[in-house]
């Protein structure tokens, strides 16, 4: 090769690698290999809500092909996980998740968080005020002075039980005498005689107390019908429902509230994700049920589709706006997003 030939080699190298690399910058290289995951945040593992956070990842990986990663937090600390940054999406309360959104309760410091969304219902948390079967007290107001356990202090049951109790003028701290069972303390103290009733919110039937029930009969108190209407009133996250007699020892059906809870996350989460997500979640109910029974059921028998067009709280996310619509349901305009106006 002589010395001519030589330069226009070394020319045509220099080109080809310069447009290689204009078309392949380390920039454009990692953009193309850099696939979104998903962080997922569930409750107690072994638990419904982090069943669900595992039911959420698996529709993300089977049917949009996005990784995702499950994490444990506490129950009431959901909202914050997403707020936070340390999950996409996650298993939060309703009554929290509105509390966020406006300033108010225990984010009054930390201010409006507009930019908060649910994203969808997962299941039913009922509200169960358990009693010995030869209980004297009848009612939820028969309560009142008497030794009850709403479970670990600031958990779930807890913070429900106080935020109800407001709405009915009742004295969380001087109508009650509040003790913080967990459920299996809870369990060996009712059967002792050491407390009169015990609150769960929690889907039906309780593990625990189904189990005590086999050898201590149990029962669940009823709301009055007044009471349960005006929960529904002021909270209109809470559903008033009678319970028919399958379980533990009732002997007829029982009015109470249940707390049909939805998971959150915020306008971050992108609009087409959210979108696929909530369709394929929604349309593969036989696949929901591999991980939990009860999503199952709740899509399959229509009460995600009533508590999206019955149930008040935070908005929705776009995407699920979009996919609601998209599905004939009827969206209620206070839950429709700006965005997706």
């Amino acid at each position: 090769m002589n010395g001519k030939h030589s330069i226009w080699v070394v020319v045509g190298l220099i080109v080809g690698f310069a447009l290689i690399m204009g078309a392949y910058s380390p920039s454009d290289a990692a953009a193309a290999e850099k696939k979104m995951r998903l962080t997922i945040s569930g409750g107690t593992i072994g638990g419904s809500s982090h069943l669900v956070a595992n039911a959420i990842a698996g529709v993300a990986k089977n049917y949009l092909d996005i990784n995702s990663t499950v994490i444990t937090y506490p129950t009431v600390a959901q909202v914050d996980a997403v707020l936070d940054g340390i999950a996409d999406i996650a298993t939060g309360l309703p009554d929290v998740a509105q509390d966020a959104y406006e300033g108010t309760g225990p984010y009054k410091k930390r201010g409006p968080s507009p930019h908060l969304r649910a994203w969808l219902f997962r299941y039913a948390t009922v509200m169960q005020l358990f009693v010995t079967k030869e209980s004297k007290l009848k009612n939820f107001r028969d309560m009142a002075g008497k030794r009850i356990s709403t479970g670990k202090k600031g958990f779930s049951a807890d913070h429900n039980f106080h935020r109800v109790c407001d709405v009915l003028g009742l004295s969380y701290d001087k109508d009650f005498k509040i003790m913080y069972f967990g459920h299996k303390a809870a369990g060996a103290a009712i059967i002792a005689g050491k407390i009169d009733a015990y609150v769960v919110v929690t889907p039906m039937p309780q593990p625990t107390f189904a189990e005590v029930d086999l050898t201590h009969p149990l029962t669940l108190l009823p709301f009055s019908e007044q009471d349960a209407k005006t929960v529904g009133k002021a909270l209109p996250y809470w559903d008033v429902v009678t319970v028919p007699p399958n379980w533990y020892h009732m002997s007829e059906p029982t009015l109470t509230l249940q707390l049909p809870a939805f998971n959150v996350c915020t306008t971050e989460l992108p609009e087409d994700v959210a979108y696929k997500l909530v369709k394929n979640y929604i349309e593969h109910p036989k696949y929901l049920g591999y991980f939990h029974k009860m999503c199952q059921t709740v899509v399959e028998n229509g009460d995600v589709k009533r508590w999206v067009e019955t149930l008040g709280g935070i908005p929705y996310h776009a995407g699920c706006v979009r996919y609601f619509k998209e599905a004939g349901w009827k969206v209620r305009p206070d839950r429709i997003p700006p965005e997706a106006k």
